[in-house]
C-alpha cells in the first residue's frame, strides 16, 4: 500500500507541476499577445502545448498569435488541432472557417459554422461566419435570414448588421449597404468596425470627403482608436489633403499602439507625392526598430526600390512579402508590376491573376492586366480587362482609354474612332484621345485629319516630342519636308530649350541631306540635356555622312586643351572611337569622362558594354552598367548592356528580363534578340532561344554573335534530333 501511494503522490505531483508549467507559459503567452510581440506569444504557447501536448485552448491560442503574424497555413493547422482536440471549442471551429472563408472554400467554412452551432446555438461568431458563407455561395436569402437572426439574437452588437451591409453592397444595393451601417454605429457605437466600414464605402463610392466626416465622429466617440486614425490619413491623402494626412501619420509614428503603420503609411505617402529620401530614411528606422519582417514595411521597403527604379531587389522583396503575407492583395499588384517592368509578362500576370483573386473589385489590377495584354496583342484579352475595369469604375480614363486602344488593336476602326470621339467630351483636356484619333486617322489614310488631331493633342501637351513628330511625319506626307521642319522650327519657337526637339529636328534634317544643319541642331541639344545618348549617336553620324570625321575628331581634341573637363567632348569622341571599331581608344575616353562625372549615365553605358565586348572587367562592368541603369532607368540600351553584364556572370536569370525590356521598346534591334537567346539557352529553355536566335540572324545576320547563334542553333537541333 505505502509503495502504491508513493507512486500516486509522484503522479499527482507531476501533473500539478504540468498544469502550472502550462498555465505559466500561457499567461506567458496572453502578457506577450497584449504587447502585440506575435513571436514571443508564439513560442510560450508552442512551450504550451510540448508540456500539455491534448490542449485546446494551448492550439487555440498558438493559432491566434500564428494569425496575428499573417501566418494562415499554420493558424488554420492549430486551429483544427484544437477542434480536433475538443469538438466543442466554438471559437477555433469559427476561426478555422474565416480562414477557409478567405480562402475562397465557403462551403467548407459553411460546415466549421453549423459544426459550432450545433454544440452552441447563440454562439454569434458562428452565426455571422454562416452568414457570410452564404453570402459568398450566393445563397443570398439565406444569408440575409441568418444574419437578421444574428441580430435579433444580439441587439446590442453591431456586428450582424455590418455582415448584412457586406450582403448588400454585393448585390448592389447602396441605400441598403448605408441603412446597415448606420444600424451598425447605432447599435455599437464604441466598435471602430462601423466608422471603418462605411468610411471604406463611402471611398469605394468616390465620396472622401463624406467618409472623412464619418470617421472624424469615429474619432470623437474613439479618440485612442488607431484604426480609425490610419483609415482617416489614408481618407485625407486620397481627398488630396496631403499635409494633413501626414501630418496625422507623422504624430501616430511617435507613439502608440500604431506606431509601426503609421510610420510605414507615411513612407508610402512619402513614395506617392516623390519623396524618396525621407521615405528611405523612414524605412530604414522600421528595419532598424525590428520591424523589417512586418508585411507593411516590407510593402514600403519593395515600393520604395521600385520608385528607385531597382526593379530585380523590388521583386525579391516583393515576393518575400507575398510568401509571409499570402492575402495581401496591393503586394501582390506591386510584384506583377515589378514583373512588368522588367518585360516578364507571364510572371507579372500570374501575380496579377492573384491580386485580382484577393481583391476583385479593384480596377487598376485589371487595367494593368490589359496594358499588359496589349503590348501582348492579346486585345480580346484587353478589351474584357478594361471592361471589367470599368465595371467598378466607369469613368475612369485609363480604363477607357484601353477599351479604345482594344478596339483599335482588333481592327474594330470605326468603333473605336466612335468610341474615342465620344471620350473628347468626356474628358476634353486629355491630348492621348486626340493623340489615338490621328492614329485612326493615318490609318485611312485621311491625313488631313490626323493633322488636325495631332495638332490639337500638341496644343494640350506642347513639351511632348512624340506629337510633334506625329504633325511633322503627317505634314511630310501631304506637303513637304520643308513644310515639317518649319512645323518643328515653329514647336521650338515656342520651347527654345527643349533639347527633344531640337534631336528630331536633326533627325528630319539628316533624312533631308542636311547634316551640317543637323550637327548644329544636335551640338546644341547636347549643351541642353547632355544626358540622352541618342544624340551623341546622331551626332558621329552626322560627321561621318559629311566625310568629316577626322575634322571633328580634331577639333574635339583640340577643345580639350582648352576645357578638359568638357565631358560632351569626352563623350562624343568616345562615341567617335566606338563607331570605328578602336575601343580601347573609346575605353579611354569614357574613363576620363567618368573621372570628371561619375554620374554621367550614357558614359557608364557605354563603357560598360566596351568592357563587355573585350569579355575583361567584368565586374566593373557590372557595377557600371547597374549605375547607368540608375541613371537611366528606362532606356533601352541600358537595359540591354544590364542583361548583358549579368549574363557574363553566370546570372541568366537576371538577364532575361532585361532583354525582354529591350525588345519591349524595339522589336527590330537585333542585338537584344541575340543576346535574350543565349540567356535562355543558358537556362535550357531551348524553344523560345531558338526563336529569338533565329529572329536575330534574320534581322543581323553578319553580325558579331551571328557565328555563335549558328552554332548554338546548330546545338539545339542536335538536341532535339537526340530526343526523337
Amino acid at each position: 500500500m505505502k509503495k502504491i501511494t508513493r507512486v500516486m503522490l509522484l503522479f499527482v505531483a507531476a501533473m500539478i507541476v504540468t498544469g502550472c508549467l502550462r498555465r505559466d507559459y500561457l499567461a506567458l503567452g496572453e502578457q506577450s499577445m497584449a504587447a502585440e510581440d506575435y513571436r514571443a506569444a508564439e513560442i510560450y504557447f508552442r512551450k504550451a502545448l510540448q508540456v500539455a501536448p491534448r490542449s485546446d485552448k494551448a492550439s487555440y491560442d498558438l493559432g491566434m498569435a500564428y494569425l496575428k503574424e499573417q501566418d494562415y497555413r499554420s493558424s488554420y493547422a492549430a486551429f483544427s488541432r484544437a477542434v480536433e482536440l475538443n469538438p466543442k471549442n466554438g471559437a477555433a471551429r469559427v476561426e478555422a472557417g474565416k480562414i477557409l472563408l478567405l480562402a475562397d472554400q465557403p462551403v467548407k467554412a459553411e460546415q466549421e459554422a453549423r459544426e459550432a452551432l450545433r454544440y452552441d446555438p447563440h454562439l454569434l461568431q458562428a452565426r455571422l461566419l454562416l452568414g457570410e458563407s452564404l453570402v459568398a455561395e450566393d445563397k443570398t436569402d439565406a444569408a440575409r435570414t441568418t444574419l437578421e437572426q444574428a441580430a435579433r439574437e444580439q441587439p446590442k452588437s453591431g456586428e450582424a448588421y455590418l455582415a448584412l451591409a457586406a450582403l448588400e453592397s454585393r448585390l448592389q444595393n447602396s441605400s441598403g449597404v448605408l441603412a446597415d451601417l448606420d444600424s451598425a454605429i447605432a447599435k455599437d457605437p464604441q466598435n471602430p468596425q462601423a466608422y471603418l466600414a462605411k468610411a471604406a464605402y463611402l471611398r469605394g463610392q468616390a465620396q472622401p470627403k463624406q467618409a472623412i466626416i464619418v470617421l472624424r465622429k469615429g474619432l470623437e466617440v474613439n479618440p485612442s482608436s488607431g484604426q480609425i486614425k490610419l483609415s482617416l490619413a489614408d481618407a485625407l491623402l486620397a481627398d488630396g489633403q496631403t499635409s494633413q494626412g501626414m501630418d496625422l501619420l507623422r504624430s501616430m509614428a511617435s507613439a502608440g499602439s500604431e506606431k509601426t503603420l503609421a510610420l510605414a503609411r507615411l513612407a508610402l505617402a512619402e513614395i506617392e507625392n516623390n519623396q524618396v529620401e525621407p521615405a528611405a530614411a523612414d524605412v530604414k528606422k522600421l528595419e532598424d526598430e525590428g520591424a523589417g519582417s512586418v508585411p507593411e514595411v516590407l510593402f514600403a521597403r519593395g515600393r520604395l526600390l521600385l520608385a528607385k527604379k531597382d526593379i530585380l531587389a523590388a521583386q525579391h522583396v516583393l515576393k518575400d512579402l507575398t510568401d509571409v503575407a499570402p492575402n495581401f492583395a496591393q503586394g501582390f499588384y506591386y510584384l506583377g508590376l515589378a514583373y512588368a517592368d522588367s518585360g516578364d509578362f507571364q510572371k507579372a500576370t500570374d501575380q496579377l491573376d492573384t491580386a485580382a483573386k484577393l481583391a476583385p473589385k479593384v480596377p487598376d489590377i485589371y487595367l494593368l492586366l490589359g496594358q499588359i495584354k496589349l503590348k501582348q496583342s492579346n486585345y480580346s484579352g484587353a478589351l474584357e480587362d478594361g471592361e471589367r475595369a470599368l465595371r467598378y469604375a466607369p469613368n475612369n480614363l485609363p480604363a477607357l482609354l484601353l477599351k479604345g486602344d482594344a478596339l483599335y488593336g482588333l481592327g474594330r476602326d470605326q468603333e473605336a474612332d466612335e468610341f474615342f470621339q465620344r471620350l473628347t467630351k468626356l474628358a476634353p483636356q486629355q491630348s492621348v484621345i486626340h493623340e489615338r484619333l490621328g492614329q485612326l486617322a493615318v490609318k485611312r489614310n485621311d491625313l488631313n485629319t490626323a493633322t488636325k488631331e495631332f495638332e490639337a493633342a500638341l496644343l494640350l501637351d506642347p513639351s511632348r516630342s512624340e506629337l510633334l513628330n506625329d504633325v511633322a511625319v503627317a505634314l511630310l506626307k501631304t506637303k513637304g519636308a520643308q513644310a515639317a521642319l518649319d512645323r518643328i522650327r515653329a514647336q521650338i519657337g515656342l520651347q527654345p530649350k527643349n533639347a527633344q526637339f531640337r534631336t528630331l529636328l536633326a533627325w528630319f534634317l539628316l533624312h533631308n541631306s542636311q547634316p551640317a544643319e543637323a550637327a548644329a541642331e544636335l551640338r546644341t541639344a547636347i549643351d541642353q540635356e547632355p544626358n540622352a545618348p541618342i544624340q551623341y549617336f546622331m551626332l558621329a553620324q552626322a560627321y561621318e555622312t559629311m566625310g568629316k570625321t577626322n575634322q571633328a575628331e580634331a577639333e574635339l581634341k583640340a577643345s580639350l586643351v582648352k576645357r578638359p573637363k568638357y565631358t560632351p567632348a569626352l563623350m562624343i569622341l568616345g562615341t567617335m572611337a566606338d563607331k570605328a571599331g578602336r575601343l580601347d581608344e573609346a575605353i579611354g575616353y569614357y574613363q576620363r569622362l567618368l573621372a570628371i562625372a561619375p554620374n554621367f549615365g550614357p558614359a557608364a553605358n557605354n563603357l560598360a558594354y566596351d568592357y563587355l565586348r573585350e569579355n575583361k572587367n567584368l565586374d566593373q562592368a557590372l557595377d557600371l552598367a547597374q549605375r547607368a541603369r540608375q541613371l537611366m532607368p528606362h532606356d533601352p540600351h541600358v537595359a540591354d548592356t544590364l542583361g548583358e553584364a549579368f549574363l557574363k556572370r553566370g546570372l541568366a536569370e537576371n538577364a532575361v528580363p532585361l532583354f525582354r525590356e529591350s525588345l519591349q521598346a524595339d522589336s527590330k534591334a537585333a542585338s537584344p534578340h541575340y543576346h535574350l537567346g543565349f540567356a535562355l539557352l543558358a537556362l535550357k529553355q531551348t524553344s523560345e532561344a531558338d526563336e529569338q536566335l533565329s529572329t536575330a540572324l534574320k534581322l543581323a545576320p553578319n553580325a558579331q554573335d551571328a557565328m555563335q547563334a549558328r552554332e548554338a542553333l546548330a546545338q539545339i537541333s542536335k538536341g532535339a534530333a537526340a530526343e526523337q
